[in-house]
């Protein structure tokens, strides 16, 4: 979504305050089911959302093993977590809501993975996910100024003393027969910058990813191999760099130098604070289309209210294929679950934009006020 984990978590926010108040949730006649409801929109995350774009929203023809790799988490948004148990890893966060609920099940069924269990593909997937994004936000950071390489050098060597403790630098990046001391990496990455060029940044980033991914790589896959058996079967409860090794550290470095020298920067703080201000703003005003009867929303969506302009250019605005999916779901599923699908709508519609998107509707739609 816009504004990425605190957009999430402003989407999940609002949701929390807001959507079990509507007067729309009382044509959902089971009680039972409409409390399941309300905690599935109310548990907005980002993974579960990706299972619903590829499946509802933009129909991929993906096979079983395709989506099952992408379903990283194994409990639904309208599911407790499970604290403590043999699988408990697995269900730190949703991975599929409510309205995807038979497709997950019947992939699973399909496969043979087991509830609560996952595919195989999914801790290579997970692996490729946390060497990718590591340094992702960091390298942003530094096209944005708020570090230079040079501190950003001083950091990784710093943060990563702190979490390894009293092992030496030297040697501890070897596999096989390649040897190379973290300072080593380090020099090479801030050696690439030495030139001045105008893209030295990027020559740096380049060279840190060289000389660290093949170790990461080739841990995760040794830990594969290791765990063939618990990983088959779904069972393995940790990510495959999630270890007390020193690709752990390496990852939890990147991580620790993203939390306190980049989240918690000023500047980045500030545009969180817009990001939140933006997405609750906008779902305020979509907010309108909640309080709408059914028979009313549905008339907007066929064009037929013309004397309602207000509401009209608003579902007007949001894009046709997730409006599609809305109609089509309540085709499917009956006007019992019409107001869960048109919450759902909502969130399609606020988590596609992109950060620069989100702000042009904000600003368009408040600009009388």
């Amino acid at each position: 979504p816009p504004f990425g984990h605190f957009g999430e978590s402003a989407i999940k926010g609002w949701f929390k305050k807001h959507v079990s108040q509507f007067d729309a949730w009382q044509h959902t006649m089971d009680p039972v089911l409409r409390e399941v409801l309300i905690k599935d929109l109310q548990s907005f995350e980002g993974n579960a959302q990706a299972i619903r774009l590829t499946y509802s929203l933009q129909q991929m023809n993906l096979t079983h093993a395709q989506t099952a790799a992408i379903l990283k988490y194994t409990r639904g948004a309208f599911e407790d977590r499970e604290v403590a148990g043999p699988l408990n890893q697995l269900q730190k966060k949703p991975g599929y809501y409510w309205s995807e609920r038979d497709m997950v099940a019947n992939m699973c069924d399909a496969m043979g993975i087991k509830p609560g269990h996952r595919h195989p593909m999914t801790y290579i997937m997970e692996a490729a996910d946390d060497m990718a994004y590591c340094l992702a936000d960091i390298e942003d950071a530094v096209e944005k100024g708020i570090l230079s390489t040079q501190r950003l050098s001083a950091l990784i060597l710093e943060t990563f003393a702190t979490l390894e403790g009293d092992v030496q630098h030297e040697g501890i990046l070897s596999y096989d027969r390649n040897f190379k001391s973290l300072q080593q990496v380090v020099d090479a990455a801030q050696a690439a910058t030495a030139a001045k060029r105008i893209d030295g940044n990027h020559q740096y980033f380049i060279k840190l990813r060289v000389n660290l991914i093949h170790h990461l790589v080739n841990h995760a896959a040794d830990r594969f191999i290791a765990n063939l058996e618990s990983i088959y079967h779904g069972s393995f409860n940790q990510a495959l760099l999630e270890d007390d090794s020193v690709a752990m550290r390496l990852v939890q470095t990147f991580k620790d130098i993203g939390f306190k020298h980049v989240f918690n920067h000023k500047e980045v703080q500030t545009l969180e604070l817009q990001g939140h201000r933006i997405i609750t703003g906008l779902l305020d005003i979509y907010a309108t289309l909640l309080q709408l009867s059914a028979g009313d929303l549905q008339a907007l969506m066929a064009q037929q209210r013309t004397e309602w302009l207000y509401e009209q250019l608003l579902v007007n605005r949001i894009d046709p294929k997730i409006r599609k999916a809305y109609i089509h779901a309540v085709d499917e599923q009956g006007a019992q679950l019409e107001f869960y699908y048109r919450c759902r709508m909502l969130q399609d519609h606020i988590s596609a934009m992109t950060d620069h998107s989100a702000l042009d509707e904000y600003q368009l739609l408040t600009v009388a006020e």
